[in-house]
This record gives structure tokens, C-alpha cells and sequence, in this order.
């Protein structure tokens, strides 16, 4: 009788340690995984990027303006857009998530040689759809860090 009573413990605690297993959300692993490792990226970004353009939106010498674009922002976005596009993410909502940042980073860069481009082309009309899609990306960016929380609140993670 004590044998059997030892087996069947030790099968209802296997059951619960499966169960636990089975219970675990990859989605929320994911979500702090990205909150740990991505979002500080892309919070150093806004910062680098927000300091640029704030440098960029004082010159008043267009080839300057221009080459300051060249040389300083699109390789900054290029180089953010790299390492977030490698991130590994497991979940599909956490990648579509991810997505809408690329998204952002794709149309800021295009929006950035569109602006040089008019300077140099001394071209309204390009200048006016690259600022058009300059603002774009604010919002886009706003919809992803809300995308971001409710995702995160769906999963029960607690953002810092």
C-alpha cells in the first residue's frame, strides 16, 4: 500500500510539473525579453536621433544640412534598423509589433533622402513629401509603443 501511495504521489506531482510546463506563456518571455534587450535600443535611438535632427533643424548652410543628413542620420537609422531587424522574435504578435518599428525606421530613412534630395534638387514639392513623411513617423512610432503596452498588458507584464 505504501508503494502504491509513493507512485501515485509521485505521478500527480509529474502531472503538475507537466502542467506548469504546458501553462507558461512563450508570448509574455518574449515580451520581457524585447522589453529588456530592444526597447532600451530604441530608446537610445529617439535620443540620438531626436539630438540630430534637433543639430540639423539649426543649419542654415544647405550642403551642410544635406551631408549632416547623409553622414549622421541615415547611417544612425541604418544601424538601428539593423539590429532590430535581427532580433529574434518567437511570437507573431511580438513580430508584428516589431514590424510596425521597421516600418517607421523604412519610412524615416526614405523621408530623410527625399529631404536631402529637395535641398540639393531645390525641389518644394519633394520637399513637402519628405516632411510629410518625416511626421508620419511619429505617429507610427506612438502606435508602436502603444502596440507595445497593450501587447505587454495582455501577457501580464509589467513594463518598467
Amino acid at each position: 500500500m505504501k508503494r502504491v501511495t509513493t507512485m501515485l504521489v509521485a505521478v500527480a506531482g509529474l502531472f503538475l510539473l507537466f502542467m506548469s510546463g504546458c501553462s507558461s506563456d512563450p508570448v509574455k518571455a518574449d515580451i520581457i525579453s524585447y522589453s529588456k534587450n530592444t526597447i532600451p535600443l530604441i530608446n537610445k535611438f529617439d535620443d540620438e536621433i531626436g539630438k540630430k535632427l534637433d543639430e540639423i533643424s539649426k543649419e542654415n548652410d544647405k550642403t551642410v544640412f544635406v551631408n549632416k543628413i547623409k553622414n549622421e542620420i541615415l547611417p544612425l537609422l541604418k544601424n538601428v534598423r539593423d539590429k532590430v531587424a535581427a532580433v529574434n522574435t518567437k511570437s507573431k504578435e511580438l513580430q508584428d509589433v516589431n514590424q510596425m518599428f521597421l516600418g517607421m525606421l523604412n519610412t524615416m530613412e526614405t523621408g530623410m533622402v527625399s529631404l536631402a534630395g529637395s535641398i540639393e534638387n531645390n525641389n518644394q514639392a519633394m520637399y513637402k513629401d519628405a516632411l510629410d513623411k518625416i511626421n508620419t513617423c511619429q505617429q507610427t512610432e506612438n502606435k508602436f509603443k502603444e502596440a507595445f503596452k497593450v501587447l505587454a498588458n495582455k501577457h501580464d507584464v509589467v513594463l518598467e
